[in-house]
C-alpha cells in the first residue's frame, strides 16, 4: 500500500532529525503557547508523546492548572481528563493514557500528533486510524492542530482516503501554517 511506503520514508526521516535537534521541542511548546487559540481555550485535548514525537509535555504541565486538559484512552476511542502526568497508566501500545474516560465531546483546540503531514492538512498516522474515527464524534468547532516536526512536511500530497480528517493549522518548530483544509471558529 502506498501509505505504508510513505510513513516507512517519514520514519526515517523523523530518527534521523531526532539524532540531531535537541532545541525542536521546546520551540514547538513555545509556538503553542504563542497562539491566541490555544491561550484563549478552555479545554484542549492533547497526545502524551511516542519517541517519535515532539515532546509536548512541558507544554502540558504548563496549561493543566488553567485549562481542561485530555489525553485519547486509545484502546477505547474515548478520551480522558488528567491533572497531572504523574497518575497515566500505559495502554496496550504502550502509549500513556488517563485511568478512566470522561463524557465529553467538545473541545476548543485538539492537537494531532502525526507521521507527516502535508500543507493541505493532509494527516499520515500510524495507520491505526484512532484519530479519524474520533474527529468524527466531535464538535467540528474545534480547531485542529497537527504537531510535528519539520521534517515531516511532504513537499508532495500525502494518500488520502476519503475517511482521513485533516487538520487546520499544522505546527512545527518552524513553521505554523494555516491550512484551509476546513472552516473553523476561532474563540
Amino acid at each position: 500500500m502506498q501509505k505504508d511506503k510513505v510513513r516507512s520514508e517519514f520514519k526515517k526521516r523523523i530518527l534521523s532529525f531526532q539524532e540531531s535537534s535537541n532545541s525542536a521541542d521546546e520551540k514547538i511548546c513555545a509556538k503553542l503557547y504563542s497562539l491566541d487559540i490555544v491561550s484563549s481555550s478552555n479545554s484542549i485535548l492533547c497526545f502524551y508523546p511516542l519517541a517519535t514525537e515532539p515532546d509536548i509535555k512541558p507544554f502540558i504541565q504548563g496549561i493543566i492548572a488553567d485549562k481542561q486538559v485530555f489525553l485519547p484512552l486509545v484502546d477505547s476511542e474515548a478520551v480522558g481528563e488528567i491533572s497531572d502526568l504523574e497518575s497515566l497508566v500505559t495502554g496496550n501500545f504502550g502509549i500513556k493514557e488517563p485511568v478512566a474516560k470522561t463524557l465529553f465531546s467538545s473541545f476548543d483546540v485538539i492537537l494531532i500528533p502525526a507521521i507527516a503531514y502535508d500543507l493541505n492538512g493532509t494527516r499520515l498516522g500510524h495507520g491505526v486510524g484512532w484519530y479519524d474515527r474520533f474527529l468524527l464524534k466531535v464538535s467540528s468547532k474545534a480547531v485542529r492542530i497537527g504537531i510535528c516536526y519539520h521534517c515531516q512536511i511532504s513537499s508532495a500530497l500525502l494518500p488520502k482516503a476519503t475517511h482521513d480528517q485533516v487538520v487546520d493549522i499544522i505546527l512545527t518548530e518552524e513553521i505554523i501554517h494555516k491550512t484551509h483544509a476546513r472552516k473553523y471558529q476561532t474563540l
